[in-house]
């Protein structure tokens, strides 16, 4: 009689097959929670942006269509700032700015080029307050034969920068909220 019982429990397969597709799909929940929760500590819980209220503008420029741009920035938001991004373009009608012109700035009348960015007094800090301005020259690169190497630009593109404190620390961000271009024509 146990034997027959038995062989009663093994010919029921559909059991078996049942709890091992519950093991399988337990496991699989199980590894991607864990997948899950360990990539998640990778990304940054919150982005670091600008203060609302950070504004810059070009209060003059000079462009003489050969190898030199001198322009005058205004901080005119409510908060200091420290730098800024610059990049032309040399195409009418061309969206993006994509040429740095940030290697051909002239140091001798201010600023200080740091990485891609051009601080105003080459310090760690918001160092340009509210209702300030600053003028800063270009020489742009010339090759032979006096043709500019990037051509004749048709405008400039300049995104603020500043630092903000977080957890104690100081960290540099770009304010994207403050993008400011100027168009021009030789």
């Amino acid at each position: 009689m146990l034997l027959k019982v038995r062989e009663n429990i093994f010919k029921k397969k559909g059991v078996s097959e049942m709890i091992g597709y519950i093991i399988l799909i337990t496991i699989a929940l199980v590894m991607g929670a864990i997948i899950f929760a360990w990539i998640k500590s990778y990304v940054p819980a919150e982005s670091l942006s600008c203060q609302e209220g950070v504004s810059i503008s070009i209060r003059s420029f000079q462009y003489d269509c050969k190898k030199s741009l001198n322009i005058t920035i205004k901080d005119t938001g409510r908060f200091s700032i420290a730098g800024y991004f610059i990049h032309a373009t040399n195409k009418s009608g061309q969206e993006l700015a994509t040429i740095d012109l940030t290697p051909y700035l002239n140091e001798t009348f201010g600023g200080f080029k740091l990485n891609s960015w051009i601080s105003f007094f080459g310090t760690a800090e918001n160092s340009l307050p509210p209702d300030n301005q600053i003028s800063q020259s270009f020489y742009l690169p010339n090759v032979s034969g006096g043709k500019l190497t990037y051509g004749n630009l048709t405008s400039i593109e300049i995104i603020a920068a500043r630092y903000e404190t977080k957890d104690n620390k100081n960290k540099f961000v770009t304010c994207t909220n403050s993008r400011i271009t100027q168009d021009f024509t030789c």
